[in-house]
């Protein structure tokens, strides 16, 4: 009863979010996030399969809801 059954990876979507792309009053670039993202799932190995960048958009806007972002938590998820 010692058999092991292999993880499969952790998927995943990464990208940015700003809620103004026209300032940079002590913002990180939607870039710049972007880029840490991809570094940080690289670094995990997990598997990237998609991304998302959802700029001029609040962070009062709940995740499920932004323009870009919202359909990989919704109808995408499967992905």
């Amino acid at each position: 009863m010692g058999s092991m059954t292999a993880l499969a990876p952790v998927r995943a979507v990464v990208g940015s979010r700003v809620s103004d792309t026209h300032g940079d009053e002590g913002k990180v670039s939607h870039l710049v996030q972007a880029e840490s993202a991809t570094r940080h799932a690289l670094a995990k190995e997990w598997e990237i399969v998609g991304s998302f960048e959802d700029l001029d958009v609040s962070a009062e806007v709940t995740p499920w809801k932004r323009p870009d972002l919202g359909p990989w938590l919704t109808e995408r998820q499967g992905e």
